[in-house]
């Protein structure tokens, strides 16, 4: 039996949220997933006691509040997030980015998609690897 996953979201995109939580509905794991517009929320939410650390956080490069960059390095630096894997979610092309998503030192990239099909499969992937 596999055991439950947890996840965040940060992307200050509701609607992002809606598709994110519908393609997690749709993969055969037990997943919860909390959702933040902005990064200072997710790390406020992670650095209070008895906060558990996600199994995946993914994170939107393209964010209104700050930076997805920055996110990503305040992310890395808390010592209770070492075990969690840390993906960029963006809606860029890989290959385009390649180059620059590895110098973040994050665990991958994760694209946007057109749909929550093809979301769906790219997180039932993701989540295979973690917990077959």
């Amino acid at each position: 039996m596999t055991k439950a996953l947890c996840c965040i979201l940060i992307d200050d995109d509701t609607d992002e949220h809606e598709l994110f939580g519908m393609a997690i509905a749709d993969t055969t794991h037990e997943v919860s997933c909390r959702y933040f517009h902005w990064c200072e929320q997710a790390i406020h939410f992670l650095t209070q006691r008895g906060v558990t650390a996600p199994d995946f956080i993914f994170v939107d490069l393209l964010l209104a509040h700050a930076s997805g960059q920055d996110c990503l390095t305040n992310l890395l630096k808390l010592p209770a997030l070492q075990a969690a894997k840390i993906y960029v979610y963006s809606g860029m092309q890989q290959d385009e980015s390649e180059k620059y998503i590895k110098s973040l030192q994050v665990a991958g990239f994760l694209q946007k998609q057109p749909s929550v099909k093809l979301l769906s499969e790219a997180l039932q992937a993701l989540f295979e690897k973690a917990n077959p």
